[in-house]
C-alpha cells in the first residue's frame, strides 16, 4: 500500500516535526466558523450502507451537498455504485482516481495527483472520513462546532478527531481492539504533551489517529498529530459491530480489499 511520508518516517523526524508544529502555532491562521464552507471528503470502497446516513448528518450540520466529495477509491460492488451514483445526482461530487493511487487505500487523498491538486485548492478547514463511521442517537449536535473550535485553539495539531466507541462490539476483536485505542492516550510522548499543552477546559486528548472522522488544518502535510475529543462525542465504527461484520456488504468488502489494508483502515 501507498503511504504518505509521514508513516514511513522514523520516529524522531515526527517528534522534530511535532516540535515545529508546536513552535510556529501562533503563527498560523484561524477562522470563523462557517459550516458552508466546510468541505467533507469521504473514501468509499465497497462499504456504501451507511453513506446516505453520513451524508445527511453532514448536511444536518451546515455543510452543502455539492461540498461533499466523494471519493471512489476502487470500488466494485454494483450496489455502492448506485449509491454513490444517486448522491452525485443529488448534488455530491464525485472523484474516481485510477491506477496507482487505487493502491494507497484510505490515504487516496494524499497520494492521488488529481486529488492532491483539489486538496492544494481548500483554505478553510475541511472534514476527512471513512464511510463506515455512524453518528449515535447520543452524540452532541455541537460536535462540528466543537471540533471546529478546538482546532482554533489548539493550532499546532494537524486535526481533531471524533472517538470512537468501543462498546457493544465484536467478542472476537474487542481485546485487540480496546487495547489499541487504550493505547492512544497512554503512550509517554502524548500523554506528556497532552499534560504540558492543554489547558484543563480542553475536552480531549492529544494523541495519534489515522484517517478515521477528523476536522483538518487545510495545506497541511498529512501527520497523525491530533486531538480526540471527549469521549460524549463517540461515533460507531460499523466493522466493529458483530452483525455489520456478518453482512454481506462487509464480507464483499473484504474479499476484495487489499491484502495488506487491515479490516478498519
Amino acid at each position: 500500500m501507498r503511504r504518505p511520508l509521514w508513516l514511513r518516517a522514523p520516529q524522531p523526524i515526527r517528534i522534530l516535526y511535532i516540535a515545529y508544529r508546536f513552535c510556529t502555532a501562533a503563527a498560523r491562521r484561524s477562522w470563523r466558523y462557517e459550516p458552508n464552507k466546510i468541505i467533507a471528503i469521504v473514501i468509499v470502497r465497497d462499504l456504501y450502507s451507511n453513506l446516505c446516513h453520513l451524508v445527511e448528518e453532514l448536511t444536518s450540520q451546515g455543510i452543502n451537498t455539492n461540498n461533499i466529495w466523494l471519493i471512489d477509491a476502487g470500488t466494485t460492488n454494483q450496489q455502492c455504485l448506485g449509491v454513490l451514483e444517486n448522491l452525485r445526482i443529488q448534488g455530491c461530487k464525485t472523484i474516481k482516481p485510477s491506477g496507482k493511487a487505487l493502491t494507497s487505500g484510505p490515504y487516496v487523498a494524499w497520494i492521488d495527483g488529481k486529488v492532491k491538486k483539489e486538496l492544494k485548492k481548500i483554505d478553510y478547514p475541511f472534514i476527512l472520513t471513512d464511510p463506515d463511521l455512524r453518528f449515535k442517537d447520543s452524540c452532541p449536535r455541537d460536535w462540528l462546532k466543537k471540533a471546529f473550535d478546538t482546532l482554533m485553539k489548539h493550532r499546532y495539531v494537524a486535526k481533531v478527531g471524533l472517538p470512537l466507541c468501543t462498546s457493544d462490539i465484536d467478542p472476537e476483536i474487542s481485546d485487540l481492539i480496546i487495547s489499541n485505542q487504550t493505547a492512544l492516550y497512554r503512550h509517554w510522548f502524548f500523554r506528556r504533551a497532552s499534560d504540558v499543552l492543554l489547558e484543563k477546559d480542553t475536552e480531549g486528548h492529544i494523541c495519534a489517529i489515522d484517517t478515521t472522522m477528523a476536522l483538518y488544518r487545510p495545506k497541511s502535510a498529512f501527520s497523525t498529530f491530533a486531538i480526540r475529543m471527549n469521549e460524549r462525542y463517540k461515533v460507531e465504527h460499523l466493522p466493529w459491530k458483530i452483525k455489520f461484520r456478518r453482512s454481506k456488504e462487509f464480507q464483499y468488502y473484504c474479499n476484495h480489499k487489499q491484502s495488506d489494508i487491515g479490516e478498519w483502515s
